[in-house]
């Protein structure tokens, strides 16, 4: 897949949009219900996806839309695209070292369900073959 920034491309792009269209994600897509938009952004680029929750299906657009950012250095990308399980750990324990959050207000709750749904939508979208 080259660079971390075209394996963030190529997964948002293509192994997402594959994931929904063979009707894989159903449990992200329950897991996710209720919770505000989330962007996942690479660290010092312009590199971002909002995540948009909805009834069949999370929306994910390009763009920082959502009113949580959370900044994650390429590495930390890197890592967590090989190992979702690992990278949401580090995310949730360690984020004040590894990534920043944006909006001081966001429940940290919300953050929480989020890593959740994120690790059974990357989980189900690495088995993606394309």
């Amino acid at each position: 897949m080259g660079d971390k920034h075209a394996s963030f491309h190529h997964f948002h792009l293509r192994q997402i949009p594959a994931l929904f269209a063979a009707g894989g994600a159903s449990s992200a897509v329950l897991a996710s219900r209720e919770l505000e938009p989330l962007c996942l952004q690479l660290a010092a680029s312009d590199e971002a996806y909002s995540y948009f929750p909805g009834a069949e299906c999370i929306d994910i657009v390009a763009g920082t839309e959502a009113p949580l950012l959370l900044l994650l250095p390429g590495s930390l990308w890197a890592d967590f695209f090989s190992n979702p399980q690992l990278e949401l750990t580090m995310i949730g324990t360690n984020r004040s070292k590894n990534s920043s959050i944006l909006n001081a207000d966001f429940d940290a709750q919300q953050l929480a369900r989020w890593q959740s749904v994120l690790q059974l939508l990357y989980k189900a979208a690495a088995q993606i073959i394309d």
